[in-house]
């Protein structure tokens, strides 16, 4: 994927070596292969996900919400500079009601979220019936709602397989030499693994979670 000079609310070198958030990468891997009709990335950002999913997987639309007026500049900037802005819809906020109108008739989907403790209200069964067969992926913020975790597990637990991953500390082993060699050769281990750092505050998780069939 090609990529822009400027992020959105997170690190901009991780994303361009491609180490971002590389806990969750082998559960995005298999995500790549399945054949969703509709993928929903709310918290889109500047579009490290809702373009590279566009790019990577045979879904006809990927809705990207993202609230932010600058952020949706700079997603719509990378969705044309990757070839993909007819596949994507650029959207505001994603509230229960849009996010049940996109839902809704849909038979297999990928909802990917990432709102800041918004999770705690958007992922709701009872208020968005669709999401009960949906694969679900959210970054959970425990910062700003404790217990949403918990939460989310507890909705969840009666239809979907649940993974927790949890964020690491970035080693010199995780360096892509294949994608900044060059550089990595004029670094120390310590300024390498700078680079790699997402300057996260605390540990986080991500829940990922799959409809038992």
């Amino acid at each position: 994927m090609r990529y822009g000079s400027d992020s959105s609310g997170s690190v901009w070198l991780p994303k361009l070596l491609g180490t971002y958030e590389i806990e969750i990468e082998p559960f995005i891997q298999d995500l790549l292969a399945k054949p969703f009709d509709t993928i929903v990335v709310a918290g889109a950002a500047e579009g490290y996900y809702a373009v590279g999913f566009a790019l990577r997987t045979s879904c006809p639309v990927v809705y990207a919400f993202e609230p932010n007026p600058e952020a949706r500049r700079l997603l719509g900037e990378l969705a044309s500079m990757n070839g993909v802005a007819e596949k994507i819809r650029l959207e505001g906020v994603c509230d229960l009601s849009t996010l049940n109108q996109v839902l809704e008739g849909r038979s297999h989907t990928l909802v990917f979220v990432d709102i800041e403790g918004g999770e705690a209200l958007l992922l709701d069964p009872l208020m968005v019936p669709a999401l009960k067969k949906a694969t679900i992926v959210v970054e959970v913020h425990e910062m700003a709602v404790p217990g949403v975790g918990r939460l989310l597990r507890e909705r969840f637990e009666n239809t979907h397989d649940i993974i927790e991953q949890r964020t690491k500390p970035r080693r010199i082993e995780d360096y892509p030499m294949s994608r900044g060699g060059s550089l990595r050769r004029k670094l120390t281990d310590g300024a390498a693994i700078q680079l790699l750092s997402e300057r996260r505050g605390c540990e986080m998780s991500w829940l990922i979670m799959s409809f038992k069939c």
